[in-house]
Order: structure tokens, then C-alpha cells, then sequence
């Protein structure tokens, strides 16, 4: 595998979920093989980890050093620390992938969210009970609106014994409301903790370090920027949002988007400019 994508055989759309889910998900994302066709994916970080349904043909998915064939009809897709990981059909593509908020799968399947980070879960073997209920009930033929009411469903089933993580959700909102410009120190301070508390809490809640975490937040701010036309003002983009240089901006978009600035402005991916520029919240 090269690396490479064809994403531009690929529809893509993000879909809001239901309000009384707020708190748990962030939103849905579908693509779908234009007439049929296969098509391969990168997947950048965004802050959220997913909850995958493949009612396409199956995927392989690469990582660095490994590749997962095959994945099941259902899989947990971790929070992105070091991977991009490229989901590949060589058949139909089609996948709906819902994100959670950072601390939505923590809080709703009560399991240490650093333990799936930079990787893909079958989600049958690690949840059986919740995975039978949505084979029972998913028809991989029906409208796409009622395939996300039957994972709205499994999700509302949930929230009765959604564990509580209110000084982690405090951490989240600051980074977000700062653009990703906080001094975890200071952070933890705001919180009540001290840092060694709130990063131990954070990487268990949402799988990744609250200074990870408000670096996807600060590439998906100037992201969000770039998509807004200012193309030609990396540079005052960079530095309005926390970067010393435009070398250091640089060198971050391309470890979180696997491009340089100018070339994803050059490529158009239309998946890209979906999934990147709003952080999962």
C-alpha cells in the first residue's frame, strides 16, 4: 500500500446527531462509493473516537506498521495520536461512522479510553451484547436516516449509566473556547486539580493527553481558516493561532493531515474538507 487515496470517488456528508445525545456525540459521518465503486480513505484526528458500521463491502485498514484485513461490520475506531490510519474497499465503500465527544465513549461504555488510541476494535468482540443488538435491527439497504436512528437507539439505551466526568468536560470546553491555546498547567488549575491529576483523568476519559488534545483542536481551528478562503495568509493563520513560525504550523498540519497546507488547498479533497474543521466538541 502506497499511502495514496481516492477520495474523490467518494461522497461524503456529516450529519447532526439528536439532541438529547449532545453530550455523548458529536456527530455522523457517511461516505459512500459514487455508483458502487470502491475507494480508500485516510482518517485524521479530529478528537473523538468512532463508532464504525461497514454496510459496504469490508475494509482493510492500514496503520504504519500493520494492516487490519477485513474489519468487521462493526468496529471502535480510537482517538489518533501517531497514525493516520487508510481505509481501503475493494469493493462497494460505504460507512457510516459515528464520532463521540471526547469523553462520549468513556462515558457510555465505561471502558479506559487509551486503550483503543491508535487503533481499530472489533466492536462484536469487545461489546457482544450491544453489537447483536445492532445486527438484529441494522438493514444495510435502509435509508440512511433510519440506520443512524437504530445507532441513536443502542447510544440512548446507555445514558441511564453514562458514568459522570465533570472536571474533564470543564478541561475540554477551555481548550476548545481557547482554540487550543492553554497552558496545561493552568488548565488543571482552572479545573481543581493538579497536572499529573487532570492527565491521568484526560488520557482515561478521551484516550489522549489534554496537550494532544488541544493540538487537533489548534489544526482544526486554523483548518477551519483556511476553508474560510484566507489562503493566502498561512502565515498570519499560523501565528494568530498559537504557532512561533510557519515552519512550526507546517510541520503540525502535515503530521495531522499527512499533507502540507498548500497542497491540500491544491487537492480539493472533498472528504478533508468534511471531516477536518470542526473538532469533536
Amino acid at each position: 500500500m502506497d499511502g495514496t487515496t481516492n477520495d474523490s470517488a467518494i461522497d461524503v456528508s456529516a450529519l447532526p446527531c439528536a439532541e438529547d445525545l449532545s453530550p455523548f456525540v458529536h456527530r455522523h459521518m457517511h461516505g459512500q462509493g459514487r455508483d458502487g465503486r470502491s475507494g480508500s480513505l485516510r482518517i485524521p484526528p479530529t478528537g473523538g473516537i468512532f463508532l464504525s458500521y461497514v454496510p459496504g463491502s469490508p475494509l482493510a485498514v492500514h496503520f504504519t506498521d500493520r494492516t487490519c484485513e477485513r474489519r468487521p461490520r462493526f468496529f471502535i475506531g480510537g482517538q489518533l495520536r501517531r497514525e493516520q490510519p487508510l481505509l481501503v474497499s475493494d469493493g462497494r465503500f460505504e460507512l457510516i461512522g459515528t464520532e463521540l465527544t471526547p469523553t462520549g465513549f468513556y462515558r457510555l461504555f465505561g471502558r479506559d479510553a487509551s486503550t483503543y488510541t491508535d487503533g481499530i476494535w472489533d466492536f462484536t468482540e469487545e461489546f457482544p451484547e450491544h453489537a447483536a443488538w445492532l445486527d438484529e435491527r441494522l438493514n444495510d439497504d435502509a435509508p440512511l436516516a433510519e440506520r443512524i436512528a437504530v445507532i441513536e437507539d443502542l447510544l440512548r439505551r446507555l445514558t441511564d449509566d453514562a458514568r459522570e466526568t465533570p472536571r474533564v468536560d470543564a478541561a475540554v470546553r477551555e481548550i476548545v473556547s481557547r482554540r487550543g491555546m492553554v497552558n496545561v498547567g493552568e488548565l488543571a488549575e482552572g479545573v481543581g486539580l493538579t497536572s499529573r491529576q487532570l492527565h491521568r483523568r484526560f488520557v482515561r476519559a478521551v484516550g489522549v493527553s489534554p496537550k494532544h488534545y488541544a493540538k487537533i483542536v489548534q489544526v482544526n481551528e486554523v483548518f477551519s481558516a483556511l476553508l474560510a478562503g484566507d489562503y493566502e495568509h498561512i502565515r498570519a493563520l499560523a501565528l494568530e493561532h498559537g504557532y512561533f513560525d510557519q515552519a512550526h504550523f507546517i510541520r503540525d498540519f502535515q503530521r495531522f493531515v499527512g499533507m502540507s497546507p498548500m497542497r491540500f488547498l491544491d487537492s480539493g479533497s472533498a472528504f478533508l474538507r468534511t471531516y477536518l474543521g470542526k473538532a469533536s466538541r
